[in-house]
């Protein structure tokens, strides 16, 4: 089966990457876990996503990490048109802000058609089931 990668020119080099889907055990949010190509081999590369319970998402949202070891990570989702920043919707955790990503689903299915749809069907499943009362 061929994965669909793409390129991307980090601060530490010229790597390829391909992009997976799933969701935080926690709260079932869109998490994004990127993977590289070392000698023939799929390795991971980084966790593109960063979970912030605090904060309201909708199901296609998460906030990523571009600096330190995700440094450029922003520019790769851009250039791939992986998704689009939402302005003035930061997420802070300590000292770090985190923008805000409206991830496009269908790309993201190009790449992780098995994660995303399975991403999808939970989130829909999420919507539909509705909260108990305590009493």
């Amino acid at each position: 089966m061929d994965i669909k990668s793409a390129s991307f020119h980090s601060p530490y080099g010229d790597r390829e990457l391909t992009v997976t889907v799933c969701s935080y055990a926690v709260n079932k949010r869109l998490a994004i876990d990127l993977l590289c190509k070392e000698d023939g081999y799929w390795e991971p590369y980084a966790f593109l996503t960063v979970n912030l319970p605090e904060v309201p998402l909708q199901a296609n949202e998460a906030f990523i990490k571009d600096f330190e070891e995700n440094a450029g990570l922003l520019d790769f989702v851009l250039k791939n048109k992986l998704g689009k920043v939402l302005p003035g919707q930061e997420g802070h955790s300590g000292f770090c802000t985190y923008p805000k990503i409206a991830f496009d689903m269908e790309k993201l299915r190009e790449f992780d058609p098995e994660g995303t749809g399975k991403y999808l069907r939970q989130s829909q499943q999420k919507k539909r089931t509705p909260k108990r009362k305590e009493r």
